[in-house]
């Protein structure tokens, strides 16, 4: 229901937004509120919250029977100090594409750039190292990929080939690259921001 909402307003209204900020204010209210929730539930301090609940005998006790408990008690979470954002890394990850592609594991296609599989399968064996069973297993890669990974497949070479930079449509945020105006792929985001 969700995806056919989305394509619906998308097809109605998307050549419609021009102003792309109201991007940018609907995720920080919902960073925003993320933020209040965290705070709400205690999150910041779990020492604190199970102090309250539980005597430090008891406590104890519980830690003895579930180690992973004590690790758990033991951080200390504090506020950020620094709020990391994926448009605020947009020229490193064009950057980063660009290596990908000079490296010979990804290809354009039609204002979009996709990691290539099959090149990187001949080289270094298989993407699925942490389940090697589901290797070709396409249900489980659009389980991961969500319901639009099998609508734009005559612009890929392999079914599993997956989007690192996606052409943007009409009304879409975008940014310019030298593949035209598109967007970061969902896996691309964090590889570059974690390196």
């Amino acid at each position: 229901l969700s995806l056919s909402l989305s394509l619906s307003l998308s097809n109605r209204f998307g050549a419609g937004v021009t102003d792309h900020s109201i991007f940018a204010a609907l995720s920080q209210h919902w960073e925003s509120e993320f933020h209040k929730d965290m705070k709400a539930l205690n999150v910041r301090n779990n020492n604190q919250l199970l102090n309250s609940l539980l005597s430090t005998e008891i406590l104890q006790n519980i830690c003895t029977i579930y180690p992973s408990l004590s690790l758990y008690l033991s951080f200390q979470v504090l506020d950020p100090t620094c709020l990391t954002r994926v448009t605020d890394y947009v020229p490193e990850i064009i950057a980063y594409v660009e290596r990908i592609i000079t490296n010979g594991y990804a290809y354009e296609s039609n204002g979009s750039v996709y990691f290539d599989s099959s090149a990187w399968r001949g080289d270094r064996g298989y993407l699925a190292k942490l389940r090697p069973e589901s290797v070709g297993d396409l249900d489980m890669l659009a389980e991961g990929e969500g319901k639009l990974s099998g609508l734009n497949t005559k612009e890929k070479r392999n079914q599993v080939d997956f989007a690192l930079w996606k052409a943007s449509k009409t009304g879409e945020p975008f940014w310019e690259s030298p593949w035209g105006r598109g967007r970061p792929g969902w896996h691309i985001e964090c590889s570059c921001m974690a390196e």
